[in-house]
């Protein structure tokens, strides 16, 4: 719809990586970040406990690496297809095909 009102084909694939990125990021700081946090607390709760015979907390590097390449892998991958699909078809047929 916005190319309809003037938006080029390049400003469209900008908004879009753009839109994606702040996505991205915002799912990574929730995620992480968050995860993180609520994790800590929860890791003290289960040492005092002795549940499971807890006693040191180890973070996640590897599974936190693994999940920010697959999130960004995605986010191109998305991008990609969302551009191809912009420059394979009119402006009046990416209309017609959202309604």
């Amino acid at each position: 719809m916005l190319q309809a009102i003037g938006l080029s084909d390049g400003q469209l694939m900008r908004m879009l990586q753009l839109e994606g990125l702040f996505y991205t990021l915002g799912t990574l700081v929730v995620s992480v970040g968050g995860g993180s946090l609520a994790a800590y607390p929860v890791f003290l709760w289960a040492r005092k406990n002795a549940m499971f015979n807890i006693r040191y907390i180890h973070y996640p590097v590897e599974a936190t690496i693994v999940m920010t390449v697959v999130l960004v892998l995605v986010q191109v991958v998305l991008v990609l297809l969302l551009s191809r699909h912009v420059r394979k078809n009119s402006i009046i047929e990416r209309i017609r095909f959202e309604n």
